[in-house]
Order: C-alpha cells, then structure tokens, then sequence
C-alpha cells in the first residue's frame, strides 16, 4: 500500500478511538448497506437511462429501416413498371416487323416489275428502231 493510504486509514483509526463504541458499530454496520443502496439507485437510474436511450435509437433504426423499405417498394415498383413497358414494346415490335416485313416484300416485287417493264420498255424502242431502219 502507498504511504498516503497507510496515513489516511490510521488518522482514521485514531479518530475513532475518541468514538463510543455505539457509534463505530453503527458505522461499520450502516455504512456499507447505505452505500451499496446508493450504488444500487445509481446503477439503476444509469441503465433506465440507457433503456430510454436504446428505446430512442430503435425508434430511429426502425424508421430509417421503413423508409429504406418504401424507397425500395418504389424502386421496385418503377422496375416492374419498366418490365412492363418493354414487354408491350417487344410485342408491338413483333407485329410493326411483320408488317415491316411485308412491306418490304411488296416494295420488292412492285420495284422488280418495275425493272421487268423498263427492261421490255427499252427492248422494244431497240427492236423497233432497228426494224425501222
């Protein structure tokens, strides 16, 4: 023990010899019950204090984790959306390219039959000028 201990217990101890005996059983009997209450009530008022303390950060957690949760509903929701729409654009895609296809189709026959009547159309003026001449 260090020498401020040693000199503070035995100033104690020669105070007490002045005390009645009463009065030091009192001491060392209350004294560490009344000490132990207050340590008692201390340490419970510290952990009600936590408890409100841990109840507020829940309620914080819990609102933030609801707000992730909407804004993820949301997301959600705007995919779904999304998804939606582009299997509508395909299926229309599907129907505009068949037409597409068709139109094509009919574009090359007309312009082939239009080749086949130039071609004739100059074959003839080439046999007539000959023939005439």
């Amino acid at each position: 023990m260090e020498p401020a201990y040693i000199t503070a217990m035995a100033t104690l101890f020669t105070a007490m010899n002045s005390w009645h005996s009463w009065t030091i059983i009192l001491f060392f009997l209350l004294l560490p019950p009344l000490l132990g209450i207050f340590a008692l009530l201390r340490i419970a008022n510290a952990v009600g204090d936590l408890k409100i303390e841990i109840r507020t950060m829940q309620t914080e957690s819990n609102k933030r984790f609801e707000d992730m949760v909407k804004l993820s509903e949301k997301h959600f929701m705007a995919f779904v959306s999304k998804y939606e729409n582009n299997i509508y654009f395909i299926e229309n895609y599907e129907k505009l390219s068949g037409e597409l296809a068709t139109i094509v189709h009919l574009n090359t026959q007309a312009i082939t039959r239009l080749v086949d009547r130039i071609d004739f159309s100059q074959l003839r003026s080439s046999i007539n000028t000959k023939g005439q001449g």
